[in-house]
């Protein structure tokens, strides 16, 4: 009795499709907020780490904000959301009532809605609770809808 032998032929599409599940996992969902929400998402352990990363500094941002979380728009909005924790809280500010809310929601956020008043850095609004304070821009609602 002959035995055949079967050949498997490597398939193009079929490489390709696992090329994108290895991507898929290696990247995580990330690629999926990106894209599908327009927002990226990154972590900082301490302010100089973000400023290094953003190539800009924040002038409010206290020296000893730790733990920061940044949410930016990947459209060409200039939307962000910033959560951080800090003993000294933002410098250069003033204190005015609150006229709008994060677009953006970050993980560890404090509910603004409960916040009357915040503290307006340039075009940044910041909400603070117990040392933990959540920033947002833009600081006041659009005319334009």
């Amino acid at each position: 009795m002959a035995t055949k032998t079967f050949l498997r032929t490597s398939r193009p599409g079929s490489a390709f499709a696992g090329l994108i599940v290895v991507l898929f996992l290696v990247t995580g969902c990330g690629v999926v907020d990106d894209v599908a929400h327009g927002t990226s998402q990154s972590s900082f352990a301490n302010v100089q780490m973000m400023e290094q990363d953003r190539g800009e500094a924040l002038e409010w941002l206290p020296d000893d904000a730790q733990r920061l979380v940044l949410v930016a728009s990947t459209r060409s909005d200039d939307t962000e959301s910033l959560v951080f924790e800090s003993e000294q809280g933002p410098t250069g500010c003033k204190t005015v009532e609150r006229e709008s809310a994060p677009t953006m929601t970050v993980p560890g956020g404090l509910d603004v809605y409960a916040v009357k008043d915040v503290a307006l850095c340039g075009k940044w609004a910041v909400a603070q609770k117990d040392g933990h304070f959540y920033a947002w821009t833009p600081a006041a609602e659009s005319d334009t809808r």
